[in-house]
C-alpha cells in the first residue's frame, strides 16, 4: 500500500479538480489555494460567531474574474469575523437569520410534514435566500393534503407545533424538529415540491478509514475515520447511521483486495439533529490512515468544523464500491426522513449537500470518508432527490465527534 504525502494529495485532489471542471493544472492549483486560504481564516474565528452570526458562504471561480468568495452575516458583520480576512473574501451582513437558525427553521419544516404522516421527505435550506423547500411524495390515502392545502396544514403545524414526539432521532437523541416550539414562517419562505406517489427521494449508500464494512459477512456499508474515546481512549471507526447490523471491518489491500476480517462491535449510533452517523470500536490497532481510492492512504491531519462549509467548496469521497471522485457543495443544511425497521421513521438532518452529477456514489459507500486533501469533512448518508436532480449527502465530522464523545485521530 501507499501512503501519500500532504504534498502529493494535494496534487492529486487538484488534478481532480482539473478534470471535474474543465480547466487547466495551474487554474485548479489556484483555486485550491484559494480554497485553502479562506479555510484557513474560518478556523480562526470564534467559535461564538461562526455558531450564532455564520448566515452561510460560497465560493465563485472563474477563468476570467478570479476566485472569490462571500460570508453572510445575521443582522452586522461581527467585528471578530473582519480580522484577518484574506484577499477575495468579501463579509456582508443583513441576514435575516443565522445558519443554525435556518437548519433549526428547515428541521421544523420537515418534520411537520412527516407529522401529518408522509414517509417520504427530503428538506434543504438556502442560507442566501433564506428559504426553506421541503419535497415530499403524495400519499394516495392523504387526497386533501395537496397543494395549498398542504401549505396551510404544514404552516399551522408549525405555529401550533404538537407534543414533543419519538419520531426524528434514533437512540433516544432528540433533534431540534421534536421540539415543541411553535415558529413563525411565511407562505414564501416554504417552498413545497410534490412529488408522484411511489417516488424515492432518499437512496442510502448501504483498521482504516474507507474500509470495507460487513454485514452477515457481505461487504455493505464502507468506513469513515479512525475515532478515539474521549473518556477511556478506546479506538474505533465510524460509518452511517443506516449502516445496521454491521460486525465486522475489512483489513484491505492496495490492489483493493483483502488481507483479513476482524470483528467491528458496536458502539454507538444516531440517525437525528446531528446526521446520519455511527462507530464500532474494532479488535485491531488502528491508525489516523484513510483509504483515498483503491491504491493509496492519506493520513489525517485535520478535520473540519461545523460551521464553515461554503457552496461551492470543492470536496472528495471515498467508497469502497464507487472510489474516488470529488465535486462542489451544493447546499449547507439538507435533512432527509429514512425508514427503520417496522413503521418507524428518522430524520437525518444538518447534512451537507453535494453535486450528484459530479460524483460517483454507488451503494455499498454509506459511512466512507469525505475530505479535502488530509483534513476529515464528513461521513457519507445516500443521496436525496429535490425534484430538480439528485443531491449527494454528507454528514458533519464534527458533529460525530460531539454526539460520541469522540476525537478523529490525527497523524
Amino acid at each position: 500500500m501507499r501512503l501519500l504525502t500532504p504534498e502529493q494529495a494535494l496534487a492529486r485532489d487538484t488534478e481532480e479538480l482539473a478534470k471535474t471542471d474543465g480547466i487547466s493544472l495551474a487554474e485548479a492549483r489556484h483555486r485550491m489555494a484559494f480554497q485553502e486560504r479562506v479555510d484557513t481564516y474560518l478556523q480562526s474565528v470564534p467559535t461564538d460567531v461562526m455558531e450564532n452570526s455564520f448566515a452561510g458562504g460560497e465560493f465563485t471561480f472563474s477563468s476570467t474574474t478570479g476566485s472569490t468568495a462571500v460570508m453572510h452575516f445575521k443582522d452586522d458583520v461581527p467585528a471578530a469575523a473582519k480580522r484577518g480576512a484574506p484577499t477575495g473574501l468579501r463579509l456582508r451582513g443583513g441576514a435575516k437569520y443565522s445558519l443554525n437558525e435556518m437548519s433549526a427553521r428547515q428541521n421544523a419544516a420537515h418534520q411537520a410534514i412527516v407529522d401529518l404522516g408522509f414517509t417520504e421527505v427530503t428538506s434543504s435550506a438556502d442560507a442566501i435566500t433564506q428559504k426553506i423547500t421541503v419535497n415530499v411524495a403524495q400519499r394516495p390515502d392523504r387526497p386533501g393534503l395537496r397543494g395549498e392545502k398542504l401549505r396551510t396544514a404544514a404552516l399551522d403545524s408549525l405555529a401550533h407545533p404538537r407534543r414533543q414526539t419519538t419520531m426524528g432521532a434514533r437512540l433516544g437523541s432528540p433533534s431540534i424538529a421534536n421540539e415543541a416550539t411553535p415558529v413563525s414562517m411565511t407562505r414564501k419562505e416554504l417552498v413545497l415540491r410534490e412529488h408522484p406517489a411511489g417516488t424515492r427521494l432518499f437512496r442510502p449508500t448501504h483498521g482504516y478509514g474507507g474500509a470495507g464494512a460487513l454485514v452477515d459477512g457481505v461487504q455493505a456499508c464502507t468506513t469513515g475515520f479512525v475515532v478515539r474515546r474521549n473518556s477511556d481512549g478506546v479506538e474505533g471507526v465510524t460509518t452511517a447511521g443506516h449502516c445496521e447490523r454491521v460486525t465486522a471491518i475489512e483489513e484491505n489491500n492496495a490492489s483493493g483486495g483483502v488481507n483479513l476480517t476482524f470483528p467491528a462491535p458496536f458502539a454507538k449510533e444516531h440517525i437525528g439533529v446531528d446526521g446520519d452517523i455511527e462507530w464500532h470500536t474494532t479488535t485491531h490497532d488502528d491508525f489516523p490512515r484513510f483509504w483515498a481510492d483503491t491504491g493509496t492512504l492519506r493520513s489525517v491531519t485535520g478535520r473540519k468544523k461545523a460551521n464553515t462549509y461554503f457552496v461551492g467548496e470543492y470536496v472528495c469521497k471515498y467508497g469502497r464500491v464507487g472510489g474516488l471522485s470529488c465535486g462542489h457543495i451544493v447546499s449547507l443544511s439538507r435533512s432527509a426522513t429514512l425508514p427503520g425497521e417496522g413503521i418507524d421513521l428518522y430524520t437525518a438532518q444538518n447534512m451537507i449537500g453535494v453535486d450528484y452529477d459530479e460524483v460517483e456514489v454507488e451503494y455499498g459507500d454509506s459511512g466512507g470518508p469525505w475530505f479535502v486533501n488530509n483534513t476529515a469533512y464528513g461521513i457519507l448518508s445516500g443521496y436525496t432527490n429535490d425534484g430538480n436532480g439528485c443531491v449527494i449527502t454528507f454528514s458533519k465530522i464534527q458533529l460525530v465527534e460531539k454526539r460520541f464523545g469522540v476525537t478523529v485521530e490525527r497523524a
